[in-house]
């Protein structure tokens, strides 16, 4: 059963008797807040015959189970249990990329499922990463993300990104119809400086834990008359990366001086650092089991850990911006 999902069930309650039968509807475990609703709770049921009993479920929260006993009592103290059992499923919403222009690919399908495991592509870049790479500044590039919903209830998502920056997405919130495998997310890169720019941009998702997606470009001018060409070293996933191993390690807050000089320490694992080639930089900090499950057991820990960033508050030893003056 989906969350915030109604469904509706019906019970035949039928006494086998020649006289009318008045009942009740009594519940045992009365001291929770109530998930399922019955109607009618009462009544007189005439002979021979049967009455139908609506049963309601409607679950507010993801990975909950409920269970609840009820019994139908008579004036003359007898009576017959229903039990009634529920499981809350959040909606299975995946993210996935469309393939950049003169980069093809033999997968026919980069995923990034909500089972929360990641995989890489060719270059060594995670399939949620958005490369747009050098863009003259003054113009635009696109890249195309798709959303997926392969549960039976639409369900509404919204992108956590500014109003005027400079990673564009249309639409930015709206309702994923059921089943539908392609919705697409215009995603237009702009850049305004010759810098480099990453963003990381949370995609929230009713009902469920949220997605995310990475996004890196590089604006540059060239040159002309008396300006010169201005272009930045570019920036791929593996230097993202390396810097998130070296946070997760608490050597997050390095100057470029203090890199060089760690750099040369053979004995540093060298993770830390953006690696050459299609295999890239890999995460350190991994689980050995693909679907890791929470303590509870309602979801895998590869999905709570994105909604962990995303309410990391900005005053955050973590969150915190290093501005190195040289």
């Amino acid at each position: 059963m989906y969350v915030s999902h109604l469904t509706h069930l019906y019970h035949t309650h039928a006494p086998h008797s020649v006289v009318p039968a008045e009942f009740e509807l009594v519940r045992f475990d009365a001291d929770r807040d109530e998930v399922f609703t019955l109607s009618p709770t009462q009544g007189i049921i005439p002979p021979k015959s049967e009455v139908s009993i609506t049963i309601s479920y409607m679950p507010l929260g993801m990975g909950t189970y409920t269970k609840d006993r009820y019994a139908f009592r008579t004036p003359s103290q007898c009576y017959t249990i229903l039990t009634l059992k529920g499981l809350a499923m959040p909606p299975k919403v995946c993210l996935f990329k469309d393939t950049p222009p003169g980069q093809l690919s033999s997968s026919p399908q980069r995923l990034l499922e909500s089972a929360g495991s990641v995989f890489m592509e060719e270059e060594g870049s995670p399939l949620f990463s958005l490369n747009f790479r050098d863009i003259l500044i003054g113009k635009a590039e696109t890249r195309i993300l798709y959303l997926s919903n392969d549960s039976e209830r639409e369900v509404a998502y919204c992108v956590m990104g500014d109003e005027q920056g400079v990673f564009q997405m249309t639409p930015k919130h709206g309702i994923i119809p059921p089943l539908v495998k392609q919705f697409p997310v215009k995603v237009v890169f702009r850049p305004i400086k010759p810098i480099n720019y990453y963003r990381r941009f949370f995609v929230l998702v009713g009902d469920a834990l949220p997605l995310f997606y990475d996004c890196i470009g590089t604006g540059y001018i060239v040159a002309r008359g008396e300006v010169k060409e201005q272009r930045p070293a570019p920036l791929r996933h593996a230097h993202i990366q390396a810097y998130r191993n070296r946070v997760v390690h608490n050597f997050g807050s390095l100057s470029p001086d203090e890199l060089d000089t760690f750099y040369e320490n053979e004995t540093v694992p060298r993770e830390f650092f953006a690696q050459i080639g299609r295999v890239g930089t890999k995460a350190m900090s991994v689980t050995t089991l693909q679907r890791p499950v929470t303590r509870t057991g309602d979801t895998v820990r590869n999905l709570v850990a994105p909604a962990h960033e995303f309410f990391i508050e900005q005053s955050d030893g973590s969150a915190r911006e290093v501005v190195v003056n040289r």
